[in-house]
């Protein structure tokens, strides 16, 4: 009993307390409040770095890269707001993302500093966590929402047992690949290889399409990466890189070939998003440089579209990380997204050990998720993400960090 009640120890320590909370909560919470994410980034992050200070009067060693990358995306943010069609509204959310990015730092790189001992104890929390998130999912599912409906609104429960299920999922499928590190680090190398198989499981159960594309891909990129790591990491950077360069112009050749937009997958509501993706493509062309500001989609009254599949004038978003990234701050946005990319891939194909393959999995589903679902600058997707490389940051070793 001592030893199953060990990690919890870590509660009393707030250096990492907050560390224990994320690997506790995080892979299941998402199931009944998925939108909590974007509250949990900047309360674990000042929990962790006021808690170290407290503890060792130190803050840890910072890289200047990351903050200059972050620097440069806020200040392309916030100097859009100058072209963008509600400037106050932009600059409100070029400040969200700013926190959601900062914080994101600051959490990697307590992480980073944490001691070996904190780190078994922070692997088994985590690892026992996604576990049961997974079997919780699955059991949500299995008794057609019951789980969910305990603690959903009325609202939200009108809405479908899929919109219920596909944030959480997509979550999961993010989540999995610093528990697969975990369980690797901790001697669980047969759970290390069932985790990947048992997400893509679980995602069959649900309606999300988005997590079980991001499934597929994840684990398709991970047993690449275990086999030909060198081929697997150059495909993650140079592909990932490719796309967010030509986006709209894939996309505009797609609707050369599909002028009707006569595909169609339904449970994926493709005809829907290719709908969308049409309309704002063909916008990108008119301010190809700078793009229109930060979130303008959601301020165009009326795309024009022949609303076959989407019923809706307007759009909150375009459903396509790459595409928003375009519209919104042109090629000059672009190409600051694509530097971003190759440079964080190549420093996760670098990685040693573990870490090497899960990484580039991990790092494929980020991409395939931010392109054909949700939000880039929802506030839950920038939570989720951010957390990610703080949980392979306490999952992994020292060593293979470095």
């Amino acid at each position: 009993m001592n030893d199953i009640l060990k990690p919890f120890g870590l509660l009393r320590r707030p250096d990492v307390a907050a560390f224990a909370l994320v690997a506790i909560l995080v892979p299941w919470l998402s199931l009944f409040a998925p939108r909590v994410l974007g509250g949990v980034l900047p309360a674990a992050a000042i929990l962790a770095v006021v808690g170290r200070y407290w503890t060792l009067r130190s803050f840890v060693p910072m890289e200047r890269g990351p903050w200059i990358a972050v620097a440069l995306v806020v200040a392309l943010c916030a100097l859009s707001a100058l072209w963008a069609p509600d400037t106050l509204f932009a600059l409100d959310r070029s400040s969200r993302i700013a926190g959601s990015l900062a914080t994101a730092l600051l959490l990697f790189f307590t992480a980073r500093g944490l001691g070996e001992s904190d780190r078994a104890d922070l692997r088994s929390l985590l690892l026992w966590s996604t576990v049961f998130g997974l079997a919780l999912t699955a059991a949500n599912m299995l008794s057609h929402g019951a789980i969910y409906a305990l603690v959903a609104s009325k609202k939200a429960l009108a809405t479908g047992l899929e919109v219920g299920t596909n944030r959480p999922m997509v979550i999961l499928v993010l989540v999995v690949w610093s528990a697969v590190v975990a369980a690797m680090e901790s001697g669980w190398k047969r759970l290390a290889l069932l985790l990947p198989f048992a997400a893509f499981a679980v995602t069959t159960l649900t309606e999300s399409q988005t997590a079980f594309t991001a499934a597929i891909l994840g684990v398709a990129v991970y047993w690449i990466a275990r086999r030909w790591p060198r081929f697997a990491g150059r495909a993650v950077v140079w592909t990932g890189a490719a796309l967010i360069l030509v986006m709209p112009w894939f996309i505009l050749l797609l609707r050369h070939f599909d002028p009707n937009i006569d595909f169609d997958w339904p449970q994926a509501s493709a005809g829907a998003r290719l709908e969308i993706w049409y309309a704002i493509a063909a916008e990108v062309v008119h301010a190809p440089w700078i793009g229109h500001g930060v979130e303008a989609t959601r301020f165009v009254p009326d795309w024009g579209m022949a609303h076959r599949y989407f019923p809706e004038k307007s759009v909150l978003h375009p459903h396509n990380g790459a595409l928003e990234i375009w519209y919104e701050f042109g090629a000059l946005g672009a190409l600051l997204a694509a530097w971003i990319w190759v440079a964080v891939a190549r420093r996760a194909s670098a990685l040693a050990g573990s870490m090497h393959a899960t990484a580039l999995a991990c790092m494929t589903v980020v991409f395939v998720v931010s392109c054909v679902s949700h939000g880039l600058w929802q506030s839950w997707w920038l939570g989720a993400v951010g957390l990610v490389p703080a949980l392979f940051a306490m999952a992994g070793k020292r060593t293979e960090l470095a």
